[in-house]
C-alpha cells in the first residue's frame, strides 16, 4: 500500500496510518488511513484527503484510494485531534480503548471510540457504556 501513496495530492505531507481488517460489502478488506507526517506538515495541511482499502482475500489486486476527506483525526494536533474533539464535547466520559476507523455503506470513513459514562446516584458508582 505504501507505493499507492502517489496517487494522493501532496503526498509528501502524509504516511500511510493504521491498516485494519474490516467487512465491506460483505467482502473482507484492509483499510489504512492516511494521516498526518509532523506538526510542520498538519499546519499547512487542510485535512487528510482519504484512505485505502484493498482487498483481503486476493493479494494481487492493487490498493483503491477513496477520496473521503476528515479535518479531525489522530495525526492531527491541538484543537483538531482526535482525542481532544471527544473531550471537548464529552468532558465526563471516559475514553476507553483505541481509536479505530470504520467504513460506513456509503464508503465515508469514521472515527469509533468506546466510552464511557459515570455517574453517581445514592453513594453508588453506576457506569454507563454508550456505543
Amino acid at each position: 500500500m505504501q507505493k499507492a501513496m502517489l496517487e494522493v495530492n501532496n503526498a509528501q505531507f502524509y504516511d500511510l496510518g493504521d491498516i485494519q481488517a474490516q467487512v465491506i460489502d460483505g467482502e473482507p478488506m484492509y483499510v489504512a488511513n492516511v494521516a498526518y507526517t509532523n506538526l510542520f506538515r498538519w499546519f499547512r495541511g487542510d485535512g487528510t484527503p482519504g484512505y485505502f482499502q484493498i482487498s483481503a482475500v486476493d493479494p494481487n489486486n492493487n490498493p483503491i484510494f477513496v477520496e473521503s476527506s476528515m479535518q479531525y483525526t489522530n495525526s492531527s494536533f491541538f484543537n483538531e485531534k482526535l482525542n481532544r474533539v471527544i473531550y471537548s464535547a464529552f468532558p465526563s466520559w471516559y475514553q476507553s480503548g483505541s481509536i479505530y476507523l470504520k467504513v460506513d455503506e456509503e464508503e465515508k470513513l469514521w472515527y469509533v471510540q468506546k466510552s464511557i459514562r459515570t455517574a453517581t446516584g445514592r453513594g453508588t458508582r453506576i457506569i454507563r457504556t454508550h456505543r
